[in-house]
């Protein structure tokens, strides 16, 4: 009598177990195109302010700085300007300035006055939405802490920026420093806007400390 033996089945490593076994090409492909998908979606959303804000994407704006009287004894406004580049609205939650010689106030929103013009003396609240490919001016309320400027770029403005409207999806907020100064170093493109009395006092003057001063009467 003649007995078979079967060959043993090959042992199997435990680890076979975790691993899926690999998929057809045309799955792999499907995944794939998925991902690349996914992930254009999410940079363009990104790139276009629909999941952060960006007013900075498409290119930036900026305007002639005027400075007068406040509407605040003892204070001067000067002007600021902010483009909202994106083509997604945004939502101004929060502003600061810094202005090198001088004590901020405050800093706050208004519809743009025109050329030679003072802000009003109402300003707007915050939050202020801005529309896509629209422009909002700021009024930087300050008082002077010295009557001498340097030559170089003056001033900064920092706005903290939220994607307006309420979306249904999650976004993300951010800080975004206006790319411009508030006003240029080595131009006189500081437009000053004095009362009647002062007329004829600030030729050759434009600097913004020294307006400042002189619209004070220092």
């Amino acid at each position: 009598m003649t007995t078979t033996v079967s060959p043993a089945p090959p042992a199997s490593d435990p680890i076979d177990l975790l691993i899926p076994p690999p998929r057809p090409w045309w799955a792999r492909l499907v995944v794939a195109a998925a991902i690349v998908i996914a992930v254009g979606i999410v940079g363009y959303a990104w790139h276009f302010g629909l999941l952060r804000p960006s007013p900075d994407c498409c290119g930036s704006g900026s305007a002639s700085p005027q400075i007068g009287l406040a509407a605040e004894p003892g204070a001067v406004t000067v002007t600021a300007y902010f483009f909202n580049a994106s083509p997604r609205a945004v939502s101004i939650v929060g502003a600061d300035a810094d202005l090198p010689g001088a004590t901020v106030l405050g800093v706050a929103p208004f519809d743009g006055p025109g050329m030679y013009q003072i802000p009003p003396a109402e300003l707007a609240d915050l939050p202020y939405v801005v529309d896509a490919n629209d422009e909002v001016w700021l009024a930087l309320t300050m008082v002077p802490e010295r009557c001498t400027d340097d030559a170089g770029d003056w001033g900064t403005v920092r706005l903290d920026l939220e994607v307006a409207g309420n979306p249904w999806y999650p976004t993300l907020g951010r800080s975004f420093t206006l790319p411009d100064p508030v006003v240029p170093g080595g131009s006189d493109q500081l437009g000053i806007l004095p009362p009647a009395h002062l007329d004829g006092a600030f030729d050759g003057v434009y600097r913004p400390l020294e307006a400042a001063c002189i619209l004070l009467g220092r």
